[in-house]
C-alpha cells in the first residue's frame, strides 16, 4: 500500500473526526498516545487471516487444474508447509492476545508490577517480525506455486501480495525491532534465570539429539530442540558483550579489488542463508557457521564507499528508476503545490538533467 501525505492550511480538525484505531490525543490534556506494542499485536493476530487467504486460493486453484498439481511432491513442498503454518500462526496469535491482556490488565498496573511490560514488548517485537516475514513469503510463495494465473489480477493475490508487502516495516522495521529483542535475551542471561541455566547447564544430557523415539516423532524433542538454540545463541551474545569481543576477520591477502569484495560478500551471505545445506553434506563445519555473520563485517565495510558508484555504473536514468527516492542528483523531493505541473519528462539521452516522473 502507497503512503501518502495531505496537507492542510488554516484547517481545524476536530478530535471526534480522528481515525483511532491505533493512535488518540488525549482528551483531558492533549497528548498524543500511540501504542506501539499493541498494534503489533494487533498484526500479530492478524497475520494468519491473511496467509489463509493465501494458501486457501493456492491449494483450491491446484486441486482444481485439470493437471492437479497439488498431488506432485514439488508443489506440495511449497504449499503445504504453509497450511501448517496458518495454523501456527493462529495459536500464536492467541497466545499473543492473552499475554497482552493479562499484562496490561488494571490490576497489574495498580499494584505496580511492571516487569512483565519488558516481556510483553519484547514477545510482540520478535512476534511481529517473525509473522509478517512468514507471511509475506508465504503468499509470494502461493502465487508462484500457481504458475502464470497466480500473477494475474484475478488471482486475488496480487492485491493481498501489495498489501502485505509494508507489514515487515509497518510499526517498527523488522531488522530494527529484532535488535531489541536481541537485547532484551542478553539481559535475560543472568545465572538466576531458570530457562538459559536449564539449556545451557543440561543440554548435553537432556537435550535430544533426535526427534524419532521408538520410530515416531517425539513431540517434546520437538520443543527442547527449537529452545536450545535459544539459550545457546543468547549465551553466545552474552560473553561476547561481556569481554567486548568484536570478531574481526582479517584476510591475508593484500585488499581486494571492489569486485573481488563483493564476491566475497555475496559467497559468505549465501553460506549463512543456506547453511544447512552445507552442514548436510559436510561441505562446512557446523561450528564454523557460527562465526559467518562476524564475516560479514569487513567486507561490508570494504564496499560501502563504493556501493553508489556501483549502481551508478549500471546507468539506468531517473526516468525509469521512477522514483522521487531515488534520484540520481541525491534530491528527495516532493511536491506540496498541487497547482504546479509535477511530472517533468526526462532527457532521452538520459542527461544530467533526466529528473524523476515524480
Amino acid at each position: 500500500m502507497d503512503n501518502g501525505y495531505m496537507l492542510f492550511d488554516h484547517v481545524r480538525v476536530p478530535r471526534s473526526a480522528m481515525l483511532s484505531r491505533y493512535a488518540e490525543v488525549s482528551e483531558e490534556v492533549g497528548v498524543f498516545v500511540r501504542t506501539l506494542t499493541f498494534v503489533r499485536g494487533q498484526i500479530i493476530m492478524h497475520v494468519r487471516l491473511v496467509l489463509a487467504r493465501a494458501v486457501t486460493v493456492a491449494v483450491r486453484y491446484c486441486s482444481i487444474r485439470s493437471i492437479k498439481v497439488l498431488d506432485y511432491p514439488t508443489v506440495q513442498i511449497r504449499i503445504l508447509p504453509l497450511l501448517a503454518t496458518t495454523f501456527a500462526l493462529h495459536y500464536t496469535g492467541e497466545y499473543m492476545y492473552e499475554l497482552y491482556r493479562t499484562t496490561t490488565s488494571r490490576q497489574t498496573i495498580e499494584n505496580g508490577d511492571f516487569g512483565p511490560l519488558a516481556e510483553l514488548h519484547s514477545a510482540s517485537s520478535r512476534l511481529k517480525s517473525l509473522c509478517t516475514i512468514l507471511a509475506a513469503d508465504g503468499i509470494e510463495t502461493c502465487r508462484r506455486a500457481m504458475g502464470g494465473h497466480g500473477f494475474s489480477g484475478g488471482s486475488g493475490l496480487v492485491g493481498l501480495n501489495s498489501d502485505y508487502l509494508s507489514k515487515p516495516i509497518f510499526e517498527g522495521d523488522n531488522w530494527m525491532i529484532t535488535q531489541q529483542v536481541a537485547a532484551y535475551l542478553i539481559k535475560k542471561m543472568d545465572p538466576t534465570e531458570e530457562f538459559f541455566q536449564y539449556y545451557l547447564e543440561n543440554r548435553s544430557h537432556h537435550i535430544p539429539q533426535t526427534l524419532i523415539q521408538d520410530g515416531t516423532v517425539d513431540d517434546r524433542a520437538i520443543v527442547d530442540i527449537f529452545q536450545s538454540p535459544a539459550a545457546d545463541l543468547s549465551s553466545r551474545a552474552y560473553k561476547a558483550r561481556e569481554n567486548s569481543i568484536r570478531a574481526r576477520f582479517s584476510l591475508s591477502s593484500p585488499t581486494p579489488s571492489v569486485l573481488k569484495t563483493g564476491f566475497r560478500l555475496y559467497a559468505v551471505y549465501t553460506l549463512d542463508q543456506y547453511a544447512s545445506s552445507f552442514i548436510t553434506t559436510t561441505a562446512v563445519n557446523p561450528e564454523a557457521v557460527y562465526t559467518l555473520q562476524h564475516n560479514f563485517l569487513e567486507p561490508m565495510a570494504d564496499l560501502r564507499p563504493h556501493a553508489v558508484k556501483l549502481l551508478d555504473a549500471w546507468s539506468i536514468t531517473d526516468w525509469l528508476h521512477d522514483s522521487a527516492l531515488g534520484r540520481s542528483d541525491g534530491k528527495v523531493e516532493f511536491n506540496p503545490d498541487w497547482r504546479s505541473e509535477e511530472i517533468v519528462l526526462g532527457s532521452e539521452d538520459g542527461g544530467k538533467h533526466s529528473l524523476a516522473k515524480l
